[in-house]
């Protein structure tokens, strides 16, 4: 696995170092830690930061190396990450750097991660992993399964299907008699999602200690059941598959995913 880690600037390397560190990384990993300046030229203080990014993680066995490039940063990521073949970009969330993360998530080609150093976060580690059942929800999956998480690790599979249908007030519930004409393509939607989730499930099941379930229909933007259901599980990360929810990619990116990894309060990794 090859990872770009971008660092801003040298006053926040050792904090995205450590924040790098203590997550669960396979044994083959590669890191590539980069600096964009748009003007001024690197300074003593930043090649003596990202030395020392690149001596603690070679310190913890990873292959580590550092680059400085010029450019407007968004543009040099998206190329850094294409010319050095990375499988992950890892950027620090940062209300300054909120065009560059937009930039990034919605044209990278690999996953994207945005790294927050969450307060109050809960050990063992709490993940969510946000499905809908659709092949990028599964490499979702697919790539949480791939992290070597600490023992007794928690995982909530959040499954979210969103029900194409007018508003509808009523005083029944979709379960219930005189609940209106739609009811059963509530009830199809509720079994996609319990399905969506059972194969989700199946998938993490093996790497993490227990696995919960949250099942999520909706008549609005999704987005918001999955940060929702993230902040009441106390998650630390967040997977989510690189697609809107409703099936159209990247164009409307900003609906489900862009919006789960700029507003959650936990680390987001969009993969792809």
């Amino acid at each position: 696995m090859k990872v770009l880690v971008t660092l801003d600037s040298a006053a926040s390397a050792e904090s995205i170092t450590r924040d790098v560190l203590a997550q669960p990384w396979p044994q083959d990993t590669s890191f590539d830690i980069l600096h964009v300046h748009e003007k001024d030229p690197e300074s003593t203080e930043l090649s003596e930061a990202l030395d020392q990014a690149v001596r603690s993680l070679t310190q913890c066995g990873y292959s580590a190396t550092s680059h400085i490039f010029e450019g407007s940063p968004g543009a040099v990521i998206l190329d850094a990450a294409r010319l050095l073949k990375s499988n992950l970009i890892v950027l620090q969330a940062r209300r300054r750097l909120g065009g560059t993360i937009s930039q990034v998530l919605r044209n990278a080609k690999c996953s994207v991660q945005i790294l927050r150093q969450k307060t109050g976060a809960t050990h063992p580690c709490r993940v969510v992993l946000a499905t809908d059942g659709s092949t990028e929800s599964m490499k979702a999956a697919e790539s949480l399964a791939a992290r070597p998480w600490q023992a007794g690790t928690n995982a909530l599979v959040v499954s979210v299907v969103e029900l194409l249908e007018p508003p509808v007030v009523s005083l029944v519930g979709p379960d219930e008699p005189g609940f209106p004409t739609f009811a059963g393509d509530y009830r199809a939607a509720r079994d996609s999602a319990q399905d969506s989730a059972t194969r989700a499930g199946a998938t993490i099941r093996g790497s993490c200690a227990q696995v919960q379930e949250s099942i999520q229909v909706v008549t609005t933007d999704p987005a918001p059941a999955i940060l929702a259901e993230a902040q009441r599980f106390n998650a630390g990360y967040i997977f989510v598959g690189a697609h809107d929810i409703r099936g159209i990619d990247r164009m409307l990116l900003g609906s489900v995913s862009h919006d789960v990894a700029v507003h959650a309060a936990a680390t987001v990794e969009v993969v792809r």
